[in-house]
């Protein structure tokens, strides 16, 4: 069985399909890099968050994350991170959660993560 396939390119045609992909792709809306952000909290005791950027410093006393909404602080005792991905944003929590604040995005350097993977 043979088969012949005739191919022919018109160069016009194809830069005419490309700059009309071009301006389709303009005229739509851009794509915007900001990560939902979500907390759900069980008793106090589990924290899972998203649109986390990276994290500033954490210990078991103290985490602070910075977010695409302000800078979060997690005060607590016997905290722990128990998952942690940055590609994604999201990172789950535990211990004995005292209080969540918020304030402006403050991070001037990478923060503890970002310079550990660079």
């Amino acid at each position: 069985m043979n088969i012949v396939c005739e191919i022919s390119i018109d160069i016009k045609r194809v830069q005419l399909i490309y700059f009309a992909q071009q301006e389709v792709s303009i005229l739509a809306e851009p794509k915007t890099s900001i990560k939902p952000h979500n907390l759900i909290m069980e008793d106090r005791k589990n924290l899972q968050i998203t649109g986390i950027s990276d994290v500033g410093n954490f210990d078991d006393s103290v985490v602070v994350l910075f977010t695409e909404v302000g800078e979060l602080s997690i005060k607590g005792k016997k905290l722990h991170i128990n998952n942690l991905n940055l590609e994604r944003g999201e990172i789950h929590l535990d211990g004995e959660i005292d209080s969540l604040s918020y304030s402006e995005n403050q991070q001037t350097s990478a923060g503890f993560f970002s310079k550990i993977f660079k």
